[in-house]
Parts: structure tokens; sequence; C-alpha cells
């Protein structure tokens, strides 16, 4: 098993105040890793990857998830993200240039009464909201 190391920096500089900041964290348990770049055609949604009890090709062991990382690479159009699980659907808009990490398998679409039940991740997918869209994905599993 492998440890894989994130760093994020942060630059930020207003009225000449620069505020720094890096945050670094260490995921063990790492046994497989993919990354891959592709282009979300405009008007479809296209499945980057999926969980399931077996391997597959963009298929991974439900549960497995170390950590993950999707990124919308185009310059111009901003990109819905799915997440699904077998009842429930997640959606977050990523802008140009902008990432969404995960680092469980767990998600949930809904709070009510001050409970959350977290399912397994099924499948991600992205969607361009206008135009097509270069996607880059990394994502470590155990």
């Amino acid at each position: 098993m492998a440890n894989v190391q994130v760093v994020v920096f942060e630059n930020l500089t207003l009225d000449e105040n620069n505020r720094n900041n890096v945050y670094s964290k260490t995921y063990s348990g790492v046994n497989y890793l993919d990354h891959r770049t592709l282009l979300a055609p405009s008007g479809s949604k296209t499945r980057i990857f999926s969980y399931d009890g077996a391997v597959d090709r963009g298929t991974f062991i439900t549960g497995s998830i170390v950590y993950g990382r999707i990124s919308n690479l185009n310059d111009t159009y901003s990109v819905n993200l799915e997440i699904s699980s077998s009842t429930e659907n997640f959606h977050q808009k990523i802008s140009p240039g902008g990432s969404f990490m995960l680092t469980s398998n767990e998600m949930t679409g809904s709070y009510t009464n001050n409970d959350i039940n977290y399912d397994n991740i099924r499948d991600i997918s992205v969607q361009p909201i206008s135009g097509a869209a270069k996607i880059e994905y990394y994502i470590t599993t155990s």
C-alpha cells in the first residue's frame, strides 16, 4: 500500500495584503490510481467513473475511494457534476477552472429531521452547461 500526499496552495492578495495558505494531507492505504483527461461533449451527460462489486473499465470497487479530484479545465463553460447513489443524486456546479474533491465514498442528497442517511456512491458524471468541457479526474482507491 502506498500513500498519496495532497497539497493545496492558495495565494490571495487583497488590498496589498497577502494571505497565502498551504494545506497538506497524506492519505494512506492506496493501492490503485487512475488519472484521465477527457472531453465531455456539449448537451450530453458523461459518466466518468462508477462503483460496483467488481472492477471493470472505469469501475472501481464500492467503498474503496481514498481520494479523488474532478477538475473543469475549460476556461469558459461550467459543468454540472452529478454524484449518485442507488437512491439519491447530488449536484454541484463546477465553474471554469474549478475542482471538486472526494475523500469518502459516502453521499446523500437529503437532510430531513436532523437525520442524515449516507449511501455509497454509485456513479459520477459530468454535463457541460453550455459548451463542451475538458475534464480531468484523479482517483485513488484502496
